[in-house]
């Protein structure tokens, strides 16, 4: 064929570069979608920290939720998992830390 690549050669390497940008693309929505699921937990128990704090300790000076922020990582492995198997997660996991209270 003299270096003409064959039709069946040709389209599987079209197939190949439009398939990898897709899954470049579903990774990084599904990065996206967690950390903003992330962002959305933690604000709620910041809030929920802050309403219980001035209850429980109403004299007392406490550490504020934010400065505990530091001691979590929120770096994501978790990208390329699928983000139904991310919420589902997400949902069932009581503790970040991984210990139930």
């Amino acid at each position: 064929m003299n270096g003409v690549l064959s039709y069946p050669v040709l389209l599987r390497q079209v197939k190949q570069r439009v398939a990898l940008p897709q899954q470049k693309a579903i990774y990084a929505a599904n990065e996206e979608l967690t950390t903003v699921k992330i962002v959305q937990r933690a604000v709620a128990q910041l809030q929920d920290n802050a309403k219980e704090t001035p209850r429980l300790h109403e004299n007392t000076i406490t550490k504020p939720a934010v400065a505990q922020l530091p001691e979590y990582n929120y770096t994501l492995p978790i990208r390329h998992i699928h983000w139904t198997h991310n919420v589902i997660l997400m949902q069932r996991v009581k503790d970040i830390k991984g210990s139930s209270k």
